[in-house]
Formats: C-alpha cells, structure tokens, sequence
C-alpha cells in the first residue's frame, strides 16, 4: 500500500489540480463565468494528463522553453554541451 503514495490524486478520471478551480467557484460566487473557467482550466489540465505531463512536469517544461538553450549563470566548467 505505501507503494502508491507517489501517484496523483485522481477523481472521476480528472487529476485534483483540474478540480482545484471546482472548489474555488462557491467561495468566489456563483458567476456564469466563473463556472466556464473553472471548466476551460479543467479541459487545460485534462489534456495536459493525457499527453503525459503532471502539472509540475508541465510547469518544467514551460519554464525551460521560455528560458531557452542559454545557461549564462553557468560557469564555462559546468557547462554541458552534449547533453
């Protein structure tokens, strides 16, 4: 059992950072428009799951994509240049 502590928190088939904004729409009022987005970011991290990324993988990704191949906080003896 203590096997499947890594595992994400699943509910119906959606991960719990999908429903995170389902619980966030009572406390912020019952708006039309909150419900959409709560159910647009659902649809975002839905499909995020399918193609094989958890939220902090994704989140990863995101932020090497925006820095770019360039390390310059790296010093010249650390730098890996086939890898």
């Amino acid at each position: 059992m203590w096997r499947d502590t890594a595992r994400d928190v699943t509910f119906f088939g959606l991960d719990a950072w999908a429903l995170a904004p389902f619980v966030a729409v009572p406390f912020s009022g019952w708006d039309w428009r909150m419900i959409y987005l709560a159910v647009a970011i659902a649809i975002i991290f839905a499909l995020m799951r399918a193609a094989g990324l958890s939220v902090v993988g994704a989140a990863r990704r995101m932020r090497s994509w925006i820095a770019g191949r360039e390390r310059p906080a790296t010093p010249p003896s650390k730098q890996r240049f086939f890898a």
